[in-house]
């Protein structure tokens, strides 16, 4: 596997790979949040084939998101309490074998949509609960004045994936011999490697001794947020964005196939659509955060 070049002559764009660390976790978030986005397309896909019902896309997607609202406040105690690398390694450890699991039932034809629910919930948890150690692991990694640059580096891995991810999902789910159970182990695979790479990584031990209840600590975070009005509506219009603007995504599979009789990989090239421009606009804030201003 081929690393990003390290020379001290790079782009600006690309300032926090040269930290072999950090290149290391970059290489494996993309293997993560890749597989990630192959299995919200195969989600969907595999909901669709075993209900035919709108409500059945609503129900996975709505198990995912619980799990997710749910388990990242508590992701964020953890990784004060726990070394950060063993942390992301039970996370994305439990995501690749969740989705070999359901690549196996589908590949058997003994798939049901329970396991698909229990799927759905279990890595949605997963997701919230490594989400926050992956924020302060860059941070620890690159340093304060190379953060934001690595922020908008991680972000464009995501957008990146956001194309690839749902298109490569949906081109091997709609071919006989992968189909969406062969699709979801190829997803499995990609969660592996991710695993891989993490194991790599140092140890990266909590920097502070715990002074409160977990329970305690989260009402304290639930407190700050109140009280700052700025991050307070931050987090109201990210929340109302997606809630507004991403769950077109989720009936895809519905609109694509039951109502327009068209394929998978159909669904997933739909799906790429909204994530090119994205990817433009973190490339752009990338170039131009490699500092704290």
């Amino acid at each position: 596997m081929a690393f990003p070049s390290s020379k001290k002559n790079g782009s600006a764009t690309f300032a926090s790979l040269r930290v072999p660390s950090f290149r290391l976790f970059w290489w494996s978030g993309a293997f993560s949040y890749l597989g990630v986005q192959m299995q919200f397309l195969l989600r969907g896909l595999l909901a669709w084939d075993l209900t035919e019902r709108e409500s059945g896309l609503g129900i996975v997607y709505l198990s995912f998101g619980l799990g997710l609202l749910v388990c990242t406040p508590i992701g964020g105690v953890l990784a004060d309490r726990w070394a950060k690398r063993t942390l992301l390694v039970f996370g994305q450890g439990t995501i690749a074998v969740v989705a070999a699991a359901m690549g196996l039932a589908a590949v058997s034809n003994n798939a049901q949509f329970w396991m698909l629910m229990v799927a759905s919930l279990a890595q949605g948890a997963m997701f919230g609960l490594i989400g926050p150690a992956r924020v302060t692991t860059a941070a620890e990694l690159v340093g304060h004045e190379q953060l934001g640059n690595a922020i908008s580096l991680t972000s464009m891995s995501m957008s990146l994936t956001r194309i690839f991810g749902p298109a490569a999902a949906g081109v091997l789910a709609g071919v006989a011999v992968f189909g969406i159970g062969g699709a979801y182990l190829v997803a499995a695979v990609f969660s592996v490697v991710s695993t891989l790479l993490t194991m790599r990584l140092p140890k990266l031990e909590p920097q502070a001794a715990t002074r409160g209840h977990p329970v305690t600590e989260i009402l304290d975070g639930v407190r700050y947020v109140k009280s700052e009005k700025q991050l307070k509506w931050l987090i109201v219009t990210t929340t109302l964005a997606i809630m507004i603007g991403f769950n077109y995504v989720a009936f895809l599979p519905a609109l694509v196939e039951g109502e327009l009789g068209l394929s998978e990989s159909h669904v997933g090239f739909l799906t790429t659509a909204s994530a090119i421009g994205a990817v433009l606009i973190t490339a752009f804030v990338a170039s131009r955060a490699d500092g704290p201003g």
